[in-house]
């Protein structure tokens, strides 16, 4: 501290034509001389723009000396925990504040008279008040950085950014606890801003002509490197977590009525589409080869070692070979057995989607997306094939419903983790590593952005591994010990090779964007418009996305970018998406068929346009023309075609009114037009017609 303060100097008396009481924080930074220069500057300037005042300094601890004198009797202090950041300074600061008035003022930044009088006219006028003031001669390529993460911070908050160091934010008193900032580091002015501008306050934004010292301003690339980092997370947790996800349960309606009725009606429409017409030929060669080593397994009695034409297949682990297996000896060895195991769990992949999102989003939001996936033509496809997807799909999403629970919110849940570690052998023991791959980065990813999520230690983790392995490794370690050759077939050639070398189905990186389109018809056509309820940037209004479709989000898109990067690549692998898609459809679905006066601000549903009306008119056509490609009566023919017509009819009148709930149902009859008769017909017709002879069990 300078000498000139070594006794107690008393602080000039205010001026009366001063309106507003003003508390002035100036973060400690840890250079006691540009904090003794601000608190000059601050008393040499205050008195002439404020009726009454206070300095607070937040410092890391307050020195000794500080306690001991050498201030001003206007200067209090805030203690800080050693190391915290500017965040928590400023928290700190503006909590021990007094006054009408706070500003929160950089330490070394010279304010002038005319500079404090300017931002506090304009504090009387506004809400807040952000200046920042010119950062010198700051490194280039620190510049260039700091100026990305500006327009960054612009384009996903819509809020000016902080550039710290040299800033000055003035707030009312009575707004603290609405714009609280929770970022420990130079985000949370940006953040203070950001919020004030959600909540619809008046934000005033400005730059002052002055410079700051060449000593402040020489900020070179080993700092700007160091804090960008830190300043980059806060950003990207305060745009997910407090701007896109924040919590609010405006759609999470979990106490309503009908329950049980969406359940019995939502197995049984899984049901009928999953499970009727299960005998038609095996498609080659998957259908074929899966469906031969469980009739293997069961003849020879060897459960341990699956095998094709008698010869070991290390492709796959064996829990869909024993289920296919267990299947044939009650029902027999036919295809029918054979595609009941993946069409159980299809079926309870539905009803867990539905009894976990009513948990989560509510039971409209979870009725309406689980309807959607179950008359999906991808889901119910799969839903009808041997093969190991559906399987795996059931696996992996009891196991990320299941870890969400018990991080979600509160205590960590130990019973839940359990039910997800266990999920996850379930899941490695039916397709290997790739359950663990698709289970643990979403759950990760929003422990991190959520910080009121149950943090996931390193032994819980340990712990989930531990009981994974105990259902799943056995069986690995006795086919390692049976044939060391099993490891390098199955980890190398068939995950790694598989995986990064495309030797198995090679695929473009945009595969997937045709698959869901077509797959996901007609529910595709609404992508732009849920994009738009995902991604837009609320100002002032409640948003409807709770954080628990937050962690869909996280779910859905981590599958599909995993399996999108992947060189190989099939339709069903992004199966186990299927479940987090459904239900961000369904909160969609369930805000815009809300009552009027609940509505989200997106308002009624508007029909995507004209590609549906054409869908159903082509629906209508290509099935009354299909009857003569076809065996039998045309009695399904005239089913499809009375649901094509009603689509057809139901779109025409929705274009024309608009309508939110018909146009619900008319989604509904043009998917169960395209799904029912190409599941159960179509499909099976050219599965008949495309298979060798002999090919049959």
């Amino acid at each position: 501290m300078d000498a000139r303060h070594n006794h107690r100097v008393p602080c000039p008396s205010p001026t009366p034509a001063a309106v507003p009481s003003v508390s002035l924080v100036i973060p400690s930074s840890g250079d006691g001389e540009a904090v003794a220069e601000a608190v000059r500057n601050a008393v040499a300037v205050l008195p002439a723009v404020a009726a009454d005042y206070e300095i607070i300094v937040v410092a890391h601890p307050p020195s000794d000396r500080a306690t001991r004198g050498g201030w001003p009797e206007c200067v209090r202090f805030a203690a800080a925990q050693p190391g915290s950041g500017y965040g928590t300074a400023l928290r700190a600061g503006v909590g021990a504040a007094r006054m009408e008035l706070v500003i929160v003022a950089d330490a070394g930044v010279p304010w002038d008279v005319s500079d404090l009088r300017y931002v506090i006219a304009l504090a009387t006028q506004h809400d807040v008040v952000a200046a920042r003031v010119a950062s010198g001669s700051r490194a280039v390529f620190s510049r260039v950085l700091w100026a990305g993460y500006r327009s960054a911070a612009r384009v996903l908050l819509g809020a000016w950014a902080r550039d710290p160091g040299h800033s000055l934010l003035a707030l009312r008193r009575e707004h603290l606890g609405r714009i609280e900032p929770r970022s420990d580091g130079e985000f949370a002015s940006a953040e203070v801003v950001a919020l004030a501008r959600h909540a619809r306050m008046s934000v005033e934004t400005v730059r002052l002509a002055g410079r700051a010292p060449q000593a402040l301003a020489r900020t070179g690339l080993r700092r700007a490197l160091a804090d960008l980092p830190t300043a980059v997370a806060d950003l990207i947790r305060f745009w997910w977590a407090r701007t896109l996800f924040p919590g609010d349960e405006a759609i999470a309606q979990r106490k309503t009525a009908g329950f049980w009725t969406g359940l019995v009606l939502l197995a049984a429409v899984s049901a009928a589409l999953l499970f009727p017409r299960l005998s038609y030929p095996f498609l080659e060669p998957d259908e074929g080869r899966y469906g031969e080593i469980a009739r293997e397994m069961l003849a020879s009695g060897n459960w341990m070692v699956p095998t094709v034409n008698h010869r070991p297949y290390y492709d796959k682990p064996p829990l869909f070979y024993w289920l296919v297996a267990a299947s044939f000896r009650g029902f027999g060895a036919t295809e029918w057995a054979a595609r009941l195991v993946p069409a159980c769990a299809s079926l309870l992949t539905v009803l867990a989607t539905y009894v976990f999102g009513t948990r989560l989003l509510g039971v409209r939001a979870a009725f309406l997306g689980s309807v959607a996936m179950a008359l999906s033509l991808v889901f119910v496809l799969c839903g009808r094939l041997v093969i190991l997807d559906s399987l795996l799909t059931a696996a992996v999403s009891i196991g990320l419903f299941a870890g969400f629970e018990a991080i979600r919110c509160g205590p960590f849940r130990w019973s839940w983790w359990i039910v997800a570690s266990l999920a996850s052998g379930v899941g490695v023991l039916t397709k290997g590593p790739v359950a663990l791959v698709l289970l643990v980065p979403p759950l990760a990813a929003y422990g991190w952005l959520h910080r009121g999520a149950a943090r996931i230690t390193a032994l819980r983790w340990l712990v989930h591994a531990a009981l994974a392995a105990s259902v799943s490794a056995p069986w690995y370690a006795a086919l390692v010990a049976h044939d060391s050759a099993f490891a390098y077939h199955f980890f190398w050639k068939h995950n790694i090779q598989r995986y990064f070398a495309g030797a198995f189905h090679p695929k473009p990186f945009w595969f997937y964007a045709p698959v869901l389109a077509i797959g996901g018809f007609p529910w595709s056509l609404l992508v732009p418009r849920l994009l738009r309820f995902l991604f837009r940037v609320p100002h002032g209004t409640p948003t409807p996305r709770a954080r628990e479709l937050g962690f869909m989000v996280l779910w859905a898109g981590w599958c599909l970018l995993f399996f999108s990067l992947s060189r190989g690549k099939l339709p069903s692998y992004i199966l186990p998406a299927a479940p987090a898609l459904a239900l961000v459809l369904g909160a969609y679905l369930g805000v815009l068929l809300a009552p009027r006066d609940n509505a989200s601000p997106l308002g009624w549903v508007r029909f995507p346009d004209r590609g549906l009306v054409l869908a159903c008119a082509l629906g209508l056509a290509a099935s009354a023309l299909s009857y003569r490609f076809r065996a039998g009566s045309g009695a399904h023919v005239l089913g499809e075609c009375s649901l094509w017509a009603a689509a057809l009819a139901g779109s025409v009148a929705c274009r024309q009114r608009g309508g939110g709930r018909a146009t619900w149902l008319v989604y509904c009859t043009v998917a169960c037009a395209v799904t029912l008769p190409l599941a159960q017909h179509v499909f099976p017709e050219w599965a008949a017609r495309s298979t060798p002879a002999g090919a049959e069990l």
